[in-house]
């Protein structure tokens, strides 16, 4: 694999980590004005951004191996 390329990668995991953390801040943010049902359904989108990022760094460990 090219370096450039692996560089892409890495900057990629770096932006999604960064977003992860105010997008977690906003859903919560979002969930303390609902409901308590519908705040526990909108939390799973937390779940859900939790699984993209593993899915992303594990395809991204396995593409430069």
């Amino acid at each position: 694999m090219r370096q450039d390329t692996k560089n892409k990668i890495a900057e990629l995991q770096s932006k999604v980590a960064k977003m992860k953390q105010e997008l977690t801040n906003d859903i919560y943010a979002i969930c303390e004005e609902s409901t308590y049902k519908n705040s526990s359904l909108f939390s799973y989108n937390i779940d859900n951004l939790n699984r993209f990022i593993e899915y992303l760094n594990e395809s991204a460990q396995r593409i430069q191996e």
